[in-house]
């Protein structure tokens, strides 16, 4: 296992939930070559009006498929549930397999 707590992201996430454009800066607490999985804690950005913290794990299965899984608590209840960060992580992982291949 790999830790890179240097590394920073900045991911323009759009108009997921208040219809302005929302950015978040991310570092990449993980990276698990066996696992063949990333996991990124977000440190700062609008994201984080939301919810108090926020890490999302990306895993490439065996058959080439992504499987992202959301690790967050709400900062009250008025927050969404990151269901909305859905189209996000496909557009990601699209963008992730056309670099690759």
């Amino acid at each position: 296992m790999c830790y890179w707590p240097a590394m920073l992201i900045k991911l323009p996430l759009g108009e997921l939930i208040s219809g302005c454009p929302m950015t978040a800066k991310a570092k990449i607490e993980t990276l698990d070559n066996e696992n063949k999985s990333i996991t990124f804690a977000v440190l700062e950005g609008d994201i984080l009006s939301f919810y108090t913290s926020f890490k999302a794990k990306l895993e490439v299965m065996d058959a080439g498929y992504a499987k992202w899984s959301i690790e967050y608590e709400k900062a009250d209840e008025s927050a969404p549930d990151p269901e909305v960060y859905r189209s996000f992580a496909v557009t990601l992982s699209k963008g992730l397999d056309a670099y690759l291949n």
